[in-house]
């Protein structure tokens, strides 16, 4: 889970974890992708606003643009989810995208469930 706020990641956390994930919390980009170099993943959940530095959509086209990567599914999550918003991550690559509000709404771990199910489909 990358998200800037400590806690949005704990949120997230408890939930990804509740659905028997193990989840590694990551504050920037740059964490997250340090992560990623240094272990398997089997899904990435990512905030659009990280604050400063790279944001969640520049962080999944990144993602995508890594052969080592391109398998790890990508669910981006924002507060403001507007269609535009929405349009910018999925032609970035996302596999998924649910509001904040939505993961409160306990959705989360059916969207996670999904971009899964959908790259696989695509391998």
């Amino acid at each position: 889970m990358v998200d800037d706020s400590l806690t949005a990641r704990a949120v997230h956390r408890a939930v990804l974890e509740s659905g028997g994930y193990t989840a590694h919390g990551a504050a920037s980009a740059e964490q997250a992708l340090e992560h990623l170099r240094q272990g398997t993943y089997e899904a990435l959940v990512c905030d659009v606003d990280l604050g400063e530095g790279m944001d969640g959509i520049a962080l999944t086209a990144l993602v995508r643009s890594r052969p080592e990567l391109n398998d790890v599914p990508v669910v981006l999550v924002s507060s403001h989810d507007q269609e535009a918003e929405r349009r910018r991550g999925h032609e970035a690559g996302a596999d998924g995208f649910i509001s904040k509000k939505d993961c409160v709404a306990g959705m989360l771990l059916a969207e996670i469930g999904n971009a899964v199910g959908r790259r696989r489909g695509k391998a």
